[in-house]
């Protein structure tokens, strides 16, 4: 199944009542395209570099559309930064870095679905959300360490 465009999102968008924007198609462009979740600083200075000049009020109205659209999806980690990606990723986790902070994406094989089946039964809980977060050093902070 291929994934839209971020021009079909935007389109979309628009018939639902939401204005047509430059800065909101390359958001999403940003998000869709980045293997790592971005904070907004990240994500004005990619702007910038494209020659646009972004409001920052403006990111943070546009992302908080686009989440509240599902078009993206929010994330706050450890260091208390709210990150975002695409929701196009589906559920996954992340490794981090303690060293450089690098974030990168992992899945997880379905065998957590069981565990988190598990969970449930034995506890009398219905999950409805969880994080996984694996913290360590990246590979190139470990040759760093090593030399």
């Amino acid at each position: 199944m291929q994934s839209k465009t971020s021009i079909q999102t935007a389109q979309e968008l628009k018939n639902k009542g939401y204005k047509f924007s430059n800065i909101r198609v390359k958001i999403m462009q940003y998000l869709q395209s980045s293997k790592t979740p971005l904070t907004p600083s990240e994500i004005i200075q990619k702007l910038l570099k494209d020659g646009l000049k972004p409001n920052k009020t403006t990111v943070y109205r546009e992302l908080e559309m686009l989440s509240k659209e599902q078009i993206v999806s929010e994330l706050t980690l450890l260091d208390g930064k709210k990150r975002y990606e695409h929701s196009k990723l589906g559920h996954h986790h992340h490794l981090i870095c303690n060293s450089c902070n690098k974030i990168e994406c992992v899945k997880i094989p379905e065998d957590l679905e069981k565990l988190q089946a598990k969970i449930e039964k034995q506890n009398s809980f219905k999950i409805q959300n969880h994080l996984l977060e694996f913290f360590g050093l990246c590979q190139k902070c470990q040759l760093s360490i090593n030399n």
